[in-house]
C-alpha cells in the first residue's frame, strides 16, 4: 500500500488514493503488534500528501493519519505524539480549507488524536467541536485553542508558531490566510514572560511580507494577524 503511494506514472492521483484507502481500511482490522512496528514510518510517508492539490488525496491522508491514532497509545506513543505535534498545524489550517471533504477528513482524525495528547481541554474541544456536520466558527476556536496550546504545551510554544510561518510560502490563498490567523491568535495570547522565547522581529516580518499578497483575502487575514500584537 504505501508503495503505491509513491507510484511515479500516477498523473491522476488514482493509485495513490487507492493505496491511502486500502491502508485505512487495513488500519482498522490489524493489532497493534501489526502496526506499532512501522507507526512512524507510516506517519512520515504520509504527511506530504496533507498539502497536494487534488483535494481527495489530502482528505484520504488526514483520514489515514486519524487511523494511526489507534497505535498510538503504545510502546511508540511518545514518538507518535512529535508526528502529532509536528502535524497539528497542517490539521488545524485544513479544518478552514475551501474542499468539506477536507474539512470533514480533519475534524475525524483530531477527533481520535484529541486524547492522546494529554490535554483535557485541547481533546474536550476537539469532542465538543469538531462533529462532522456541525458548523465551525473557526476563528473563534482557533483562538480558544491558541489559549490551551499556551498553557498546556508551553514548551510548544516556538514550535507551532514557526510551523505556522512555513505555511505563509503555501500555495493555497485560504492556508497562507489561517495560517496568519493562527499565529497571531498564538502571539496575542502571549505574556510577556513567554514573548521572550519567540524572534518577534523575524515573526512581524513575515506576516508583513503577507500584507503584499496577491489575493485580498490574505492580505486581510494578515492585517488581522498584526492588529492582534498591538500590545507586544
Amino acid at each position: 500500500m504505501m508503495a503505491g503511494m509513491d507510484e511515479k506514472d500516477d498523473v491522476d492521483d488514482s493509485v495513490t488514493l487507492e493505496s491511502m484507502s486500502g491502508l485505512s481500511k487495513l488500519l482498522a482490522q490489524l493489532r497493534g503488534t501489526n502496526v506499532e512496528p512501522i507507526l512512524i514510518n507510516i506517519a512520515l510517508r504520509i504527511r506530504p500528501f496533507f498539502e497536494k492539490d487534488e483535494d481527495r488525496v489530502r482528505s484520504a491522508a488526514f483520514m489515514v493519519f486519524g487511523n494511526l491514532s489507534r497505535f498510538g497509545d503504545g510502546e511508540s506513543k511518545a514518538d507518535f505524539l512529535e508526528q502529532v505535534h509536528s502535524s497539528m498545524v497542517s490539521l488545524l489550517l485544513h479544518l478552514n480549507d475551501t474542499s468539506q471533504q477536507v474539512v470533514k477528513s480533519c475534524k475525524f482524525a483530531l477527533r481520535l488524536i484529541g486524547p492522546l495528547m494529554g490535554s483535557a481541554n485541547i481533546s474536550g474541544m476537539f469532542q465538543k467541536h469538531l462533529l462532522e456536520e456541525a458548523q465551525l466558527h473557526y476563528g473563534e476556536f482557533i483562538n480558544d485553542l491558541a489559549k490551551h496550546i499556551i498553557n498546556d504545551f508551553p514548551e510548544k510554544i516556538n514550535f507551532y508558531i514557526m510551523g505556522n510561518i512555513s505555511f505563509f510560502k503555501s500555495t493555497r490563498a485560504e492556508i497562507r490566510g489561517n495560517a496568519a490567523m493562527f499565529t497571531g491568535f498564538l502571539l496575542g495570547n502571549l505574556s510577556q514572560t513567554e514573548l521572550q522565547s519567540v524572534s518577534l522581529e523575524h515573526v512581524c516580518g513575515a506576516i508583513i511580507m503577507l500584507l503584499r499578497d496577491a489575493v485580498p483575502a490574505v492580505r486581510i487575514k494578515a492585517a488581522e494577524a498584526l492588529s492582534l500584537l498591538h500590545e507586544l
